[in-house]
């Protein structure tokens, strides 16, 4: 894959699992640290989420 349809491929995917999270949130009023366990957020990722979602939640 090269760079520019990895990147698009890339921002698609933490676009929809930042939707997940604010969903699961919202729907089940857990923190976004419960949310992301519950979604399996690989931990090498958790700090980028923490970062979008941190303002919001």
């Amino acid at each position: 894959m090269c760079n520019l349809s990895e990147g698009v491929y890339n921002n698609g995917f933490y676009d929809r699992a930042k939707e997940d999270l604010k969903n699961l949130i919202q729907s089940t009023g857990w923190s976004l640290s419960k949310s992301m366990e519950m979604l399996r957020i690989p931990p090498e990722e958790k700090e980028h989420y923490e970062k979008v979602l941190k303002k919001q939640y």
